[in-house]
């Protein structure tokens, strides 16, 4: 399906835990990701342990016996039915043009992304979080301007949005512009 990791993708996360492990050094970085974990929080993607704790699951003892492309396709499938991976806050946009909200995409990353307030707040003001009489608002875009008000209480801002939420200019921005979303400003 379109948004899934490859099979390569993934056979490449495989490659980086095993170089990781060659070199010693999965303490080492299991240490400095726990490190980050208590300051920041955990990451927005999958991480070495994960893939450790599945590769142990399939009954992969080594990263050698993952050797084919059926055994990527069987990995896949268990961190699938896992929640190793999941994202749990928007970092890009992504819509299902539909009702229904679209399942963010899994990934893998050294040191992953982090809850940061400022994309938290901005993955609430774009459509698949903005719903109005139980319709869809086509939003798709945001601005530091949403941010100011929404995460440090800039209300100095609010004519800007107040104009950009009532403008129908053909200067204005489609994506952003002319679009009832206050409702979630307000709750961001």
């Amino acid at each position: 399906k379109e948004g899934e990791a490859t099979t390569r993708e993934l056979g490449a996360a495989i490659v980086l835990y095993h170089l990781l492990k060659q070199a010693d050094m999965l303490d080492t970085w299991s240490y400095f990701n726990n490190i980050l974990n208590g300051l920041v929080g955990i990451p927005n993607s999958m991480s070495f342990t994960q893939l450790h704790d599945i590769l142990l699951s399939c009954k992969f003892q080594d990263v050698n016996q993952v050797n084919s492309e059926e055994a990527l396709v069987a990995l896949q499938a268990e961190i699938l039915t896992s929640s190793a991976g999941e994202k749990q806050y928007n970092s890009d946009y992504a819509t299902s043009y539909g009702p229904d909200k679209k399942q963010m995409a899994r990934s893998f990353t050294v040191i992953g992304q982090r809850f940061c307030i400022d994309s938290w707040a901005m993955s609430k003001l774009v459509s698949d979080a903005i719903y109005r009489d139980g319709q869809k608002i086509p939003r798709k875009r945001t601005s530091a301007i949403e941010v100011a008000f929404s995460s440090l209480q800039n209300n100095d801002v609010v004519p800007i949005i107040a104009d950009r939420i009532l403008s129908s200019s053909i200067k204005s921005n489609k994506f952003r512009d002319g679009l009832e979303y206050q409702h979630n400003l307000v709750a961001a």
